[in-house]
């Protein structure tokens, strides 16, 4: 993915940005999936994502930290969150 269509896609996703940092919305969760060769790599309960040039720190609820290429985020999930409404 482009850093240009990254940036359209948590802005119309109920992310917050704030600096270099896009922070997931209230009431949603975020999982994103990363393209590595033939495997697929899912990061779920993504908690901000910090974008500098063309890579991306990926930083989840457990404090985990990734640091990607932001080409090889193939797609990002953002669903309700289990005790919000919405949920299914």
């Amino acid at each position: 993915m482009q850093a240009k269509n990254l940036l359209d896609i948590l802005g119309k996703n109920a992310f917050v940005k704030d600096d270099n940092s896009h922070h997931v919305g209230s009431g949603v969760s975020c999982s994103i999936y990363l393209g590595l060769g033939d495997d697929a790599l899912v990061i779920d309960r993504v908690t901000s994502i910090e974008l500098s040039g063309d890579t991306a720190t990926i930083i989840t609820q457990r404090r985990e930290r990734y640091a990607v290429e932001v080409g090889e985020i193939r797609a990002l999930r953002v669903t309700p969150e289990a005790s919000g409404p919405g949920y299914r």
